[in-house]
């Protein structure tokens, strides 16, 4: 996982981290937790795609950055 390309379309499209967080209905030490052992669910993983309207490929690129070669 890239957690930082996360953070950057996070505050590329304008949120405050702890507020994106509310929003998706995750906590702030929920989600970092989750960005350190990389073990985001895929449902969430697709609530946090459609909240900021990422491609799929910024998806594959985020998530799937160790998997896909």
């Amino acid at each position: 996982m890239d957690k930082n390309k996360l953070l950057y379309f996070i505050k590329d499209r304008g949120y405050k981290l702890d507020d994106f967080c509310s929003s998706i209905g995750m906590s702030y030490a929920a989600f970092y937790g989750k960005c350190r052992d990389n073990r985001f669910l895929l449902s969430e993983i697709w609530k946090i795609t459609e909240f900021l309207n990422l491609t799929l490929e910024d998806v594959n690129s985020i998530f799937f950055a160790n998997i896909v070669s």
